[in-house]
């Protein structure tokens, strides 16, 4: 952590190739501002996408919660946000 480097946990629906798994790590280093080192696992629950544990924060770009947060949206009534 003092030479700037962070752990990423990376959880992903199916095995990345290395470009997408590069992809994320470069997307990660511009959200933190600092160097990542990655460790991905598969879990096919997810669905697709990707959730990434980065120090304390949680990125969850996964199909499953973008599914939940649609259906809060329909049963809550609200269409059009």
């Amino acid at each position: 952590e003092k030479r700037g480097i962070v752990e990423a946990n990376i959880t992903t629906a199916i095995e990345l190739t290395n470009k997408e798994k590069k992809s994320i790590e470069d997307m990660l280093k511009q959200y933190t501002g600092k160097e990542i080192n990655p460790h991905f696992v598969v879990d096919n629950s997810i669905k697709g996408g990707f959730v990434a544990q980065v120090e304390d924060k949680i990125i969850d770009a996964s199909l499953q919660r973008q599914l939940e947060l649609l259906m809060k949206k329909l049963v809550e009534g609200r269409f059009n946000n």
